[in-house]
């Protein structure tokens, strides 16, 4: 809470589903402005629906939310279960300049 306190923005990086039993009590943490999710090797990948419930619960706490490693062709159906307010976005798939445009009409058709 201290450090949370302390810095501007605060952010906290959870990592793996073994980290998930700390939730409610980041969550608490007034301070708090973000929570990086990151599922960890051999665990579903960030925009599967598995984890849509504990994103809802997060964003549900007025904290913002960063998806890491989430495909550019996941955006939209992502969107479409979790909302697009206080999340961002790190995908992976730049390469393709058409999964890149994709992904780009995706989010503004659901502004």
């Amino acid at each position: 809470t201290r450090q949370c306190e302390w810095l501007e923005p605060s952010f906290y990086h959870l990592d793996g589903p073994q980290a998930i039993l700390h939730l409610d009590a980041l969550l608490e943490i007034e301070a708090l402005d973000a929570i990086e999710w990151t599922p960890g090797d051999g665990h579903p990948g960030a925009a599967d629906p598995c984890w849509h419930e504990m994103y809802r619960r997060i964003l549900g706490a007025g904290k913002s939310l960063q998806v890491v490693n989430i495909g550019l062709d996941e955006v939209g159906p992502f969107i479409d279960a979790v909302g697009n307010q206080g999340i961002y976005f790190l995908p992976y798939g730049w390469e393709d300049p058409a999964k890149i445009e994709r992904a780009v009409r995706a989010v503004e058709e659901r502004r």
